[in-house]
């Protein structure tokens, strides 16, 4: 089964404040901007299908935006300028065998032009986790990961660098499962 949709938006924000960069002052510095306009478009389209094991969502957003600083030229920002001009996601999920799933997520990104952006600006952050919850353990799940498979050194806000590759592995045990507590502790009145 495949269910996709798309929309497109437009949103006009006034008296925003933002922390900017001007090269053009004499002591190039960061200052607090004042009331800022920002107007904002984009579109959005979305797809989602399901097939026996396999379940697959992908996802597309463009982003454009005019912003009015008002007062000076504004090199670069780290709020209003600093944004993905184009975002693509992907997510694939494999469940081969009752309990066991494979789970991929990657989020393709464009950043706009931004001049405190030293780093790339475009990447593809890349996740997978691997995850098993046993029949005879109703509410255990065992999930192994990693995150930033391909080590990137992105920041996706400037001069905050994202954690490189990290692993980990995760036990859980959720007790609201059915079968685990088959009966409250408490009667109706003794709450």
């Amino acid at each position: 089964m495949l269910q996709a949709s798309a929309a497109f938006f437009y949103r006009h924000d006034r008296g925003l404040v933002d922390w900017v960069y001007a090269s053009a002052t004499p002591s190039p510095a960061f200052l607090s901007a004042g009331a800022i306009d920002v107007a904002t478009t984009g579109i959005e389209a979305t797809a989602h299908g399901k097939w026996q094991v396999i379940e697959v969502a992908v996802a597309y957003a463009y982003l454009g935006k005019v912003v009015d600083y008002g007062s000076g030229p504004v090199d670069a920002s780290f709020d209003a300028l600093n944004y993905p001009r184009h975002r693509a996601l992907v997510t694939v999920v494999v469940r081969p065998i009752d309990g066991l799933e494979l789970r991929s997520d990657t989020d393709l990104r464009v950043e706009a032009p931004d001049a405190l952006r030293h780093d790339r600006t475009d990447v593809a952050l890349s996740a997978a986790r691997l995850s098993y919850r046993p029949s005879y353990t109703p509410g255990l799940t065992v999930t192994a990961a990693v995150d930033n498979i391909f080590n990137l050194g992105f920041a996706q806000v400037p001069g905050v660098p994202m954690s490189r590759r990290r692993f980990g592995l995760q036990l859980s045990y959720d007790l609201s499962t059915p079968g685990v507590i088959e009966r409250s502790c408490f009667g109706p009145d003794e709450y």
